[in-house]
């Protein structure tokens, strides 16, 4: 189950994403990169949210945290989602760490667990490593399946909103 401060912060992710949509669209401006920098390390994943969501989506989000914060039930979802950014954050730490030189699997997974705020195993650090596996996101979508017993095309569908029609998408268009 996800802790109240990891709803407060995807609340708090949310309700900026749904600012910067606001700003974006009354001033035509895309934020400052620090903000949008930012925003990415601490929410991997975040900026094609902002890109794609539509904005009556990013509020709902947030309102249904709030309620979760003050105790409505946590929806699964926002579990999934609190694991998504753990293992998206958890991924870039060690692909930056084999940059530097930096190997062995099990301290990797170990000092990405730290670093991430989440259990993550050898496997995790061994698909990383495998490029026929994909991109980090898509190993952080498959591992958020596996670990709630999903499948990942539902993982995906609610996360990523993978089946918007077409005028959501142009809508929520902000790059």
């Amino acid at each position: 189950m996800s802790s109240a401060e990891e709803l407060s912060a995807l609340a708090r992710k949310y309700r900026k994403l749904q600012a910067l949509r606001l700003e974006h669209e009354r001033t035509g401006r895309v934020a400052e990169k620090e903000a949008l920098r930012a925003l990415a390390s601490e929410f991997p994943g975040a900026l094609r949210e902002l890109d794609r969501m539509p904005l009556d989506e990013i509020e709902r989000r947030a309102l249904a945290l709030e309620k979760a914060i003050e105790g409505a039930p946590v929806e699964p979802w926002m579990q999934w989602l609190v694991a998504y950014h753990g293992l998206l954050r958890a991924a870039f730490f060690v692909k930056a760490e084999w940059a530097k030189g930096i190997e062995g699997e099990e301290e990797l997974a170990k000092r990405a667990s730290a670093h991430a705020r989440i259990e993550v195993g050898i496997a995790f650090v061994r698909k990383l490593a495998q490029p026929s596996r994909g991109r980090p996101s898509r190993i952080a979508l498959d591992e958020v399946a596996q670990r709630f017993g999903q499948l990942v095309e539902n993982i995906e569908n609610v996360l990523l909103l993978k089946r918007q029609d077409a005028k959501k998408k142009e809508d929520a268009k902000f790059f």
